[in-house]
């Protein structure tokens, strides 16, 4: 644990609302700067995230509306000039940014399931998941859009609202599963052939 010896010059409460302004051209959200108000009180500034985190707006250019995504950090300042934050409370945090389905090899589903495969493969080297990418993680499974046609996972998909189905309560499918592939793992780069298994990648 670290302790700073820096003397402390002072505490303040900096409540933040952020919003998305756009959307890119692999349509990514493109957020804003925002605002930002300084207090004294942590009281003062949580008022100010209780207002906006009731209120929502329409994204630019599309008929979405989401809430404010606001916060309130402690920042502590130093007579170097360097400062400490920690995140007191929030609301409306935006759900990771989807960049869809990828296929990865088992050693790389397994050590994301269990932490580690039990023994890779013989002739897979690579670091599993080291491919993604810094800011980037990964889910099991795929979105129910991209499940095969005909599959009844991708049939609830386009149903608004989502209404559950009966028949799915003992439905299986391997959509998700590839059982033999020669194409590269898009998790670790390893060209092993084998199954593959398939992941959605988000942006942390």
């Amino acid at each position: 644990m670290s302790v700073k010896l820096i003397k402390k010059l002072e505490t303040v409460y900096v409540a933040r609302c952020q919003w998305v302004v756009g959307r890119g051209a692999d349509g990514a959200d493109i957020t804003g700067h925002g605002l930002t108000w300084q207090r004294e009180s942590p009281d003062d500034a949580l008022i100010i995230i209780e207002e906006h985190a009731a209120k929502t707006y329409a994204i630019p250019g599309t008929e979405e509306t989401r809430p404010y995504h606001v916060w309130v950090e402690r920042v502590t300042r130093y007579r170097d000039g360097s400062e400490e934050s920690v995140t007191v409370r929030e609301h409306n945090r935006p759900a990771p940014q989807s960049y869809g389905t990828i296929w990865v090899c088992m050693d790389c589903m397994l050590h994301h399931a269990n932490g580690e495969c039990g023994g890779c493969h013989e002739g897979h080297d690579e670091e599993p998941l080291s491919s993604i990418g810094d800011g980037f993680h990964v889910a099991m499974g795929m979105a129910l859009i991209d499940h095969a046609e005909g599959c009844l996972w991708r049939e609830l998909a386009s149903r608004s609202p989502r209404q559950g189905d009966p028949a799915l309560d003992d439905y299986e499918c391997d959509c998700d599963t590839n059982t033999y592939s020669t194409s590269q793992c898009e998790g670790c780069g390893s060209w092993l052939h084998g199954e593959r298994h398939a992941m959605t990648l988000f942006k942390d």
